[in-house]
């Protein structure tokens, strides 16, 4: 699955109360498929681009598996290990900037989700 298509899912995950009117920006470059993908998140909705947005917090260079990781388990607990190899690394900001950015996110729930109850 492409990364934009991964990211595009944080849409869902905004928290209106912590994003409030804040107006933030970041880039994640994902460096096996050459894609830019732009967050900007303002009036608590999340808008995803093709570009890098201009004053992004930070411009993250990352493979497209870490970016799975990032949003299906621990978002900066894959990045840390991500970056920590060699993986992973920031052209503009820092892992400070990209924990700020995603604490405008509700974590991911430890709950079971039930689809029927039979």
């Amino acid at each position: 699955m492409p990364g934009s298509a991964l990211i595009e899912s944080l849409r869902f995950r905004i928290d209106p109360e912590r994003a409030g009117t804040a107006t933030v920006t970041a880039c994640i470059h994902v460096s096996d498929t050459n894609e830019d993908i732009g967050l900007i998140i303002r009036n608590a909705v999340l808008e995803v681009t093709t570009a890098i947005p201009n004053n992004a917090y930070f411009v993250l260079e990352v493979p497209n598996q870490a970016v799975a990781g990032m949003i299906f388990l621990d978002t900066l607990g894959v990045l840390r290990k991500t970056l920590e190899s060699g993986a992973a690394s920031f052209r503009a900001g820092d892992l400070d900037d990209a924990a700020a950015f995603f604490a405008y996110f509700e974590p991911l729930s430890d709950q079971r989700i039930t689809l029927a109850d039979r």
